[in-house]
């Protein structure tokens, strides 16, 4: 009996917490993009990036999330952000399986500005260390005549 009560008081709970994260608002943040940038990463972007598109969105607390902002940027970026954004971001080059998945995905959620070329063009980068494969990150395979490279960054 204890155990059945048990289970029904952790369904309710759970259930409860998934209203509350259903009805959560969300608001776009205002702002500059290296606004934006900062509200991110916790500092300036660095005088070698350049922020060409940025959205925040902001959440209100949920139960069991860290972080409360989902968020994507177009930023202009020398190799070695790059490779440090990788390495800090747990990341690993997508396989086939990943980039179905977040084409299918992207189809119905993307802003006009992100990713706008073909998948093919990027070298596409994803978050290993969970259970759901998410990618974060998309360089552009065409180099710029100043040697930075187009990037895509996202977390949500």
């Amino acid at each position: 009996m204890r155990g059945c009560l048990a289970v029904s008081l952790l369904a309710c709970f759970l259930l409860g917490c998934q209203s509350l994260a259903d009805s959560t608002p969300a608001a776009f943040v205002e702002g500059t993009n290296e606004q934006k940038y900062e509200r991110v990463f916790g500092e300036p972007p660095p005088s070698d990036l350049t922020i060409v598109n940025a959205a925040v969105v902001a959440y209100g607390w949920r139960p069991g999330v860290n972080t409360t902002d989902d968020w994507e940027f177009e930023i202009l970026a020398p190799r070695p952000w790059i490779d440090a954004q990788i390495a800090e971001l747990h990341l690993r080059e997508a396989p086939q399986h990943v980039l179905e998945a977040y084409v299918q995905r992207r189809k119905s959620e993307a802003l006009e500005w992100y990713a706008p070329k073909p998948l093919a063009d990027y070298d596409v980068y994803y978050l290993y260390t969970t259970s759901i494969p998410y990618v974060h990150l998309l360089v552009d395979r065409e180099t710029l005549p100043d040697d930075r490279c187009r990037v895509f960054l996202s977390k949500h």
